[in-house]
């Protein structure tokens, strides 16, 4: 079976392995260094912004609103989504 990906060169299909094999390595990097899962981090920065609240209160919205919602430890497939959207809509462009 051979998978086509129409509208995109063969570079590009290229540069798509390495833009996914990227997002993957980053998130697994990121779980090796810390050796924490991504809700102790995002508790750890939570704590630093309802510090300094005051001086981000863009991010500190954003953090209160991502408790509420209960959705953390989503990174991996919120990158893989948004990175595969980007490929559809590329795709679609190019009539393909």
């Amino acid at each position: 079976m051979r998978a086509e990906y129409p509208g995109l060169t063969g570079s590009e299909r290229l540069d798509l392995i390495a833009v996914l094999a990227g997002h993957v390595r980053s998130i697994a990097q990121q779980a090796m260094v810390g050796r924490q899962p991504e809700a102790d981090i995002t508790a750890l920065i939570g704590e630093q912004i309802r510090r300094h609240g005051d001086r981000f209160p863009a991010l500190a919205a954003t953090m209160a609103a991502a408790a509420v919602d209960g959705r953390q430890d989503q990174v991996f497939e919120f990158g893989l989504d948004r990175i595969l959207d980007g490929l559809d809509i590329l795709i679609r462009q190019r009539g393909g």
